[in-house]
């Protein structure tokens, strides 16, 4: 009987004890937000009215924000620096009158989180001087990120890793800074919420792999080019030097530097006005400057050339293509078909296949009246029979007309009783060279448009 009574007192007096609990906290709680009652990020269980707008208007002055930054790098901004404040539009009373004090037990195994519009403001000029301070900004410390690249390594093209480096984008951690003080956020990673400045190519992306891939095709190109005896050919390591990567890793191909190479060779084989030793018909070595006799490449047509063979993979194996060409690819491309006009002698030589064709006295241009045949090595360039020559005061018929310099060229002068000597100084020609019917046939019948004239004093 005795422990009947002790057990219903025991009991009486827990149910008296949590009776009490119950009627004192739901009494606190009239005053008092739920426990685990969250307003934005800010722990407002147990505290009252009072108590939270302090703790709202106090949350900017001791507001920090840790920057996360690569490696163990971090960093922060405070609130204060920056004239940081936040506020609620809603009423905090009000929010509180809406809380059931009698019902708070809920709140001890129950979040809340009170759904509020919070207003942040600061100093966007004091912001962005805090980040310029940030650390990561220290010209020491900052690495910029380089692409991945490819470089030739003397045998063929490979990949170069890029570089990360630790660059941040100052427009991107702005904006993500803010958002963190919008948000209440307390920490940043700066790698996850993307404010690194990134490589724009890397070494597994499918336009580098596929670009190291085209340029290895490139430099396996065959070029050979033949001047005569001799030939050039291209090296793998000098294509190397045509071709690059872009910023959008597409592969280029440097038409100047191509051009540069064709232009090098054109300047070591064009023989085109060059000045030219050459041994006369009288046994002297004469030197001969001038005219458009010669070989030469066409520079654009040869770089456009190259470029479709590395772009299609077909190679050349052939002579250059040429604005102009000689007899012979060589220094003395001059070869053994020609004329040769001594002006000094007045005297003309034809050689063909090495052999003298004619040869025989001439009137060349008059001294006197400033119409003197000027030297140098030209081309004829077509040869017309029963041609009219007009000029200044006469109009003169011709059986034979080979032009070689402009408006001067060879001729038969059926007028003239003579040729040779001097003649030319005073009654010479307006710059033609007169030569005796015989002798303009004999030339006219042999000589072809590959055939240089050689005028010389």
């Amino acid at each position: 009987m005795k422990k009947s009574v002790m057990s219903a007192l025991i009991k009486a007096a827990v149910c008296t004890t949590i009776a009490s609990v119950y009627a004192g906290a739901t009494v606190f709680f009239k005053d008092s937000f739920y426990f685990r009652t969250m307003l934005s990020d800010l722990k407002i269980g147990g505290k009252t009215v009072e108590t939270v707008q302090m703790a709202i208007d106090e949350k900017g002055e001791t507001f920090k924000l840790t920057l996360y930054g690569r490696g163990v790098h971090k960093d922060k901004l405070l609130g204060k620096d920056f004239q940081l404040e936040y506020a609620i539009k809603e009423d905090l009373n009000k929010l509180k009158e809406e809380q059931n004090a009698f019902v708070w037990p809920i709140s001890i195994i129950k979040k809340s989180q009170l759904d509020v519009t919070e207003e942040v403001t600061f100093n966007e000029k004091e912001l962005e001087e805090e980040i310029n301070e940030l650390s990561y900004f220290k010209e020491s410390k900052v690495i910029d990120p380089v692409s991945a690249r490819i470089e030739f390594n003397g045998v063929e093209f490979e990949i170069i890793p890029e570089v990360e480096g630790n660059k941040l984008n100052k427009e991107v951690l702005k904006e993500t800074i803010i958002d963190a003080l919008h948000n209440s956020k307390r920490v940043i990673d700066l790698e996850e919420s993307g404010c690194y400045e990134e490589p724009k190519l890397r070494q597994d992306s499918k336009e580098v792999i596929e670009a190291k891939d085209t340029m290895n095709q490139y430099i396996q190109t065959e070029i050979t080019y033949l001047f005569g005896s001799k030939e050039e050919k291209v090296t793998p390591e000098q294509i190397s030097n045509w071709i690059e990567l872009s910023d959008a890793g597409e592969v280029q191909i440097n038409e100047d530097k191509i051009r540069e190479y064709v232009a090098e060779l054109d300047t070591l084989y064009s023989t085109l006005g060059k000045t030219r030793q050459f041994k006369s018909s009288n046994g002297n070595m004469a030197t001969v400057s001038g005219g458009d006799y010669g070989w030469q490449i066409s520079i654009t047509n040869e770089m456009n050339a190259i470029i479709e063979a590395l772009k299609s993979g077909i190679g050349i194996h052939r002579e250059p293509i040429a604005t102009e060409t000689s007899q012979e690819y060589k220094e003395e491309d001059i070869g053994d078909s020609y004329v040769e006009i001594n002006l000094t002698t007045q005297q003309l030589w034809f050689y063909k296949d090495g052999k003298l064709i004619t040869s025989s006295g001439i009137v060349t241009g008059d001294q006197r009246r400033g119409y003197s045949t000027p030297q140098g090595v030209y081309r004829l360039k077509y040869k017309q029979r029963n041609a009219i020559l007009n000029g200044p005061g006469y109009s003169t018929p011709v059986s034979f007309w080979m032009p070689f310099n402009g408006g001067i060229g060879l001729h038969d002068a059926v007028w003239r009783g003579s040729f040779g000597g001097t003649i030319y100084k005073n009654n010479g020609s307006h710059g033609c060279v007169n030569l005796p019917y015989n002798v303009a046939q004999a030339i006219y019948n042999g000589i072809d448009k590959s055939m240089p004239i050689i005028c010389y004093y």
